[in-house]
């Protein structure tokens, strides 16, 4: 399901990253800039991520992992979740045509920015959940300031797609994983699909649309 291993150094973990023998890594011997990890094309991201990754696994992370400890966003998301993200948006600057000059620098500073990204997702989750669990517990009133002025009725009329606000309270009001909203998605009969990361994607994308469309709760 994922492109890269989380540390390790057993024979199991060299094959699924797809990394090859130390004599024949790819680019010693095809042009790739190891010296400052340049990167035009998609079979370059390829190739020197899993360079990066097979070099020092675990330094490779360190960055990520300290990032998420310091948001406090550790475990709920991982290094692996963010460096592949990381990735995903490598894809996408190639793709237009832009170089990235040093992949490595590049890797740190957008996982860094991401890490941030979902740091500020994840506060706007917990005031939206306080107002729907308040809501669900009959404890809402209006005269409380403390709350963000949402009820369950007003943000479905906000999201206004049924299957976009189930999404919604699985990820936040129940604090599931990724992989849980989906499987229960999927067990629930919303979607005819297995569980696989093109599937968790599309779904992370109906997620996010939803959560874009509530304005930001009051402090």
């Amino acid at each position: 399901m994922n492109k890269f291993h989380q540390g390790g150094s057993d024979s199991r973990s060299d094959k699924k990253i797809g990394v090859a023998p130390e004599n024949n890594l790819p680019g010693r011997s095809h042009g790739i800039h190891l010296e400052t990890l340049q990167c035009t094309s998609e079979a370059e991201l390829h190739e020197m991520t899993k360079l990066l990754a097979q070099e020092n696994p675990n330094d490779f992370f360190a960055y990520v992992n300290k990032s998420l400890w310091q948001f406090n966003l550790y475990p709920k998301y991982q290094a692996l979740e963010i460096v592949g993200e990381s990735y995903s948006r490598a894809v996408k600057k190639i793709r237009k045509g832009e170089e990235i000059p040093n992949l490595r620098g590049w890797y740190k500073i957008t996982s860094l920015n991401i890490v941030r990204e979902y740091s500020r997702i994840e506060l706007k989750q917990r005031k939206i959940k306080a107002s729907m669990s308040a809501c669900l517990d009959e404890e809402y009133t209006s005269g409380d300031e403390e709350l963000p002025r949402y009820s369950i009725e007003s943000i479905k009329r906000i999201i206004n797609n049924e299957l976009n606000y189930k999404i919604l309270c699985l990820r936040v009001l129940h604090e599931k994983t990724w992989d849980e909203v989906c499987q229960t998605l999927i067990n629930d009969g919303d979607f005819n699909s297995e569980l696989s990361k093109q599937f968790i994607d599309m779904i992370k994308r109906r997620f996010y649309r939803a959560l874009k469309k509530i304005p930001k709760p009051r402090e």
